[in-house]
């Protein structure tokens, strides 16, 4: 999927994350202290986050996951974690998509998620799913304004931590 990207993002360099190079990506992380409030009630703890670049839900094999970073003039700009064929087969779920606040509003991840779609639609997927945490209402204009409905809302208990309410969002292809 990450090369079918690449077709369609020619301005972009595009490299997968790992724990080796996930310093790459730390400044885009900092710079989103105002999600990360919303969504952990913390900012970003780096070891979590690195984690996440390996964690897929039960079931999944993890060649379906792509965890990659976007960078533009040698410059990481946006994180995006996607998951092929969950939670079913004929779908595709946007675990993650960070773009660096001093970016935000400059179009980066429309077009991003366009090519997400394209690229789904490519593989035969027929919609893209996501999950925002409720009250981030920033995010849920964002996702609203690029066609995803609203088709449920979930409650995820956490450790330590209050439960977190979730707007389960679905967008057909």
């Amino acid at each position: 999927m990450l090369t079918l990207l690449s077709g369609l993002l020619e301005d972009y360099e595009i490299y997968g994350l790992t724990r080796q190079n996930f310093y790459t990506v730390k400044d885009i992380y900092d710079s989103n202290l105002d999600f990360f409030m919303i969504t952990e009630g913390e900012p970003a703890q780096l070891e979590k986050s690195v984690n996440d670049t390996e964690l897929v839900p039960p079931g999944l094999s993890p060649d379906k996951k792509i965890f990659a970073a976007f960078s533009k003039n040698g410059k990481p700009v946006a994180i995006l974690d996607l998951l092929e064929g969950f939670p079913d087969e004929t779908c595709c779920w946007i675990g993650l998509l960070l773009v660096h606040r001093d970016l935000h509003g400059k179009g980066i991840g429309r077009e991003l998620t366009s090519a997400v779609e394209k690229t789904a639609v490519s593989k035969g997927y027929n919609s893209i799913m996501l999950g925002v945490v409720t009250q981030n209402i920033k995010a849920l204009r964002f996702w609203s304004s690029l066609g995803f409905e609203k088709i449920r809302e979930s409650v995820i208990a956490r450790e330590n931590k209050p439960d977190q309410n979730i707007t389960v969002m679905k967008k057909p292809l």
